[in-house]
């Protein structure tokens, strides 16, 4: 599991939960299913691109990417 993987499964998480959404209800918004949304906020699924900005829209949230240095 890559480091940056889990940091975004833990703040899709958070968002999900702030909405009040379980993850079954979340995964049935953006047509997939349940142990892929579990998945991604375990941080064990690398998502590419394309699904966190759907996974963003679907939480009316703009998908936003910072690069900082080391």
């Amino acid at each position: 599991r890559y480091p940056l993987c889990i940091e975004v499964g833990k703040k899709i998480s958070a968002v999900r939960r702030e909405q009040g959404l379980s993850q079954k209800e979340f995964a049935a918004k953006m047509g997939v299913s349940q142990q892929l949304i579990s998945r991604i906020e375990k941080g064990r699924e690398n998502i590419s691109l394309g699904t966190f900005a759907a996974i963003a829209s679907a939480m009316n949230r703009n998908a936003c990417v910072e690069l900082s240095r080391k």
